[in-house]
């Protein structure tokens, strides 16, 4: 969908949308921004993780690329350098630079997102940095797979079981699985490499 349409819809339905993408360094960048600071509402930059292939790769959109696969820590854009380009350009645009907002300024809930946003402007744009200034000691995520199983951290291959429970357990069942998945969070992803299922088997 373009922009516009998803304005149209959004407006016509008195819904509130957040569009989301992730920073490649190998891509064009500069094209993207331009299409994202047209979107009234909010935006989302997370920096690209090494989720998926063991081994770090050439690259989703890499221009050394042979099969264009595989996290690469070259195509990784730090959160500064994502804010400093969008804040470049919306200055150029005549919006003025970006500015940091405090959590009791952003969007509703405690995520792992830092949000800024240009003066007057209706919308924010939030930064995911898991890898340039990890957010491990404040993390407070579980992900629930497709299949049903919840996941502590995005980087670690421990996963419990809470689709056998939610079909022949009770609801205070699942609520222990939840507690034990919070017990056995790791203190930090110590910049792992890798995982066993890619993002489209986990899910996002």
């Amino acid at each position: 969908l373009t922009a516009t349409r998803i304005q149209a819809t959004t407006r016509a339905e008195g819904l509130s949308h957040k569009a989301c993408a992730v920073a490649l360094a190998s891509a064009n960048r500069s094209e993207g921004n331009e299409k994202r600071l047209k979107m009234p509402r909010r935006l989302g930059q997370v920096e690209y993780m090494p989720v998926g292939s063991t081994e770090e790769g050439s690259g989703c959109h890499s221009v050394s690329s042979t099969d264009g696969t595989g996290w690469t820590r070259a195509d990784t854009v730090a959160s500064a350098e994502i804010i400093a380009q969008l804040s470049s350009q919306g200055s150029a645009a005549g919006l003025g630079e970006l500015v940091a907002l405090g959590k009791e300024d952003g969007p509703a809930g405690w995520g792992p997102a830092t949000y800024n946003k240009f003066p007057g402007a209706h919308g924010t744009i939030g930064v995911i940095s898991p890898l340039s200034r990890h957010f491990c000691a404040i993390c407070n995520r579980l992900r629930l797979t497709a299949d049903g199983r919840v996941r502590p951290c995005l980087f670690s291959d421990d996963e419990l079981d809470v689709r056998t429970i939610l079909r022949s357990g009770s609801d205070l069942d699942v609520r222990e699985i939840i507690r034990q998945a919070l017990r056995v969070k790791p203190e930090n992803h110590q910049e792992r490499i890798g995982t066993t299922r890619s993002m489209s088997q986990i899910g996002g």
